[in-house]
């Protein structure tokens, strides 16, 4: 029996990993979230968390280690959803972001099977690397500091075999936002136009990333932010806005 212990996972990139992961009935899921996921199986057992509480944390903590099972990876893919948005804070940001993510690790550090893949992946985002406007400063600030810690980590837990990675996806259809999307269809073929492989990244392309990065075939992996983005980010900014202005195939002066 293999343990993921998911943090976060009751949708998005987190729901779609969990939904492939109990394809295999020998694999379970104790998924950490402040909301269950609608997904109903056997191979899933949830412990409501409100990652903003350091006491429910460690309440979370206990019950898992009470459990005495060995975990074999460990995925973290929570966000900061504030109930009132006009009352975002900093403080708030990190907590969900960063602390609870170096409280589940230092407290589970031990706790992996010495046999199993012994693998930690976090979901980050391009804003650690970019500025994306539609996002708060808030979050630039928690997903950089996301990058350090998984640096840290992947140096100090490497000599216990473990491994730890982040992915960092840019605009990503996901179940959730799949309406929207069909709503917006102005903005979905804007996204689609910019990105050098004309598609939007899909959930499923990011967990296949997460899949890879947990499993034995990237056991020399490590300390590693790999963007996912069908390559939108090595496109220089001046020739996108070009091709959006129908320039492109205009002659620059060298």
């Amino acid at each position: 029996m293999k343990y993921f212990v998911v943090v976060g996972g009751s949708k998005g990139i987190g729901r779609e990993f969990i939904k492939q992961v109990i394809k295999k009935k020998t694999n379970r899921v104790l998924l950490l979230s402040r909301t269950n996921i609608d997904i109903k199986s056997e191979n899933i057992v949830h412990f409501q968390t409100d990652l903003l509480s350091n006491e429910a944390i460690q309440t979370t903590i206990n019950s898992i280690k009470k459990l005495d099972h060995k975990i074999d990876s460990l995925l973290f893919c929570q966000k900061y959803r504030p109930i009132d948005t006009k009352k975002r804070s900093l403080s708030d940001e990190l907590m969900v972001s960063v602390e609870s993510t170096k409280m589940i690790i230092e407290a589970l550090r031990d706790s992996f099977s010495k046999k199993g893949l012994k693998s930690i992946v976090l979901v980050g985002s391009i804003a650690s690397k970019f500025v994306a406007t539609e996002q708060a400063v808030d979050y630039h600030i928690a997903k950089s500091a996301l990058v350090g810690l998984m640096h840290y980590y992947a140096v100090s837990l490497a000599n216990k075999g473990m491994r730890v990675n982040m992915v960092s996806p840019s605009t990503t259809l996901k179940d959730e936002n799949r309406d929207f999307y069909k709503k917006n269809h102005e903005l979905y073929d804007l996204y689609k136009s910019v990105s050098p492989q004309k598609k939007l990244l899909k959930s499923k392309n990011v967990t296949d990333l997460i899949r890879y990065l947990l499993s034995r075939k990237s056991k020399f992996v490590t300390g590693q932010n790999i963007l996912i983005d069908g390559g939108l980010s090595l496109l220089w900014q001046e020739a996108v806005a070009r091709n959006f202005k129908n320039i492109g195939n205009i002659k620059l002066t060298q």
